[in-house]
């Protein structure tokens, strides 16, 4: 087939930056675009009837569980933007592979047990998630290096590293390492 060109510096310097803007310290990512409306807090944290929900200490358990495919899938999309010679198709499958683990985090997330004082926490981050997904997506299913920097900037705006950081204050955690 053709050979790829690889992304010349300066635009793999400005990838990274997005991306580390992105997620720093935190498990932001990727995520669904299926549905244009935004999750609400009450249809995200009804707790189904008849679970008992976590206690503070399982809460913060969970939570370091649920993030840990997230981060290491950004871990990973942020070496592969930033090494020299990536091509456009590495990168891409990086975010597609990031996109998913927010995915399945935004699921995770939402059925949770979470105890009544952090519902409101957990809720405002599964919504930054949806939209730090959507930049996933985007830069995903990029066709060029433009396209792969508005998915970053999109990712960049969307909170979550905030939304992260208060919902690991609610779980009593300590922040999470660059936060």
């Amino acid at each position: 087939g053709m050979k790829e060109e690889p992304m010349n510096r300066s635009t793999a310097a400005l990838v990274v930056v997005g991306v580390a803007v992105a997620i720093s310290g935190c498990a932001g990512g990727g995520g669904p675009v299926e549905s244009p409306a935004s999750p609400t807090s009450s249809s995200i944290m009804a707790s189904p009837t008849g679970t008992a929900a976590w206690t503070m200490e399982d809460a913060g358990r969970e939570y370091l569980a649920m993030v840990e495919p997230s981060n290491a899938a950004n871990a990973k999309l942020r070496t592969v933007s930033g090494r020299e010679g990536a091509t456009l198709k590495e990168v891409t499958a990086a975010c597609r592979q990031a996109a998913d683990a927010v995915k399945q985090l935004m699921v995770d997330l939402q059925a949770g047990r979470w105890p009544e004082e952090v519902k409101p926490d957990a809720a405002a981050f599964a919504v930054a998630l949806a939209e730090n997904a959507a930049g996933n997506e985007l830069c995903a299913d990029a066709s060029d290096v433009s396209a792969i920097e508005k998915g970053f900037e999109k990712s960049a705006g969307s909170g979550v590293s905030e939304a992260a950081a208060a919902l690991r204050a609610a779980l009593g955690l300590a922040p999470a390492p660059g936060e």
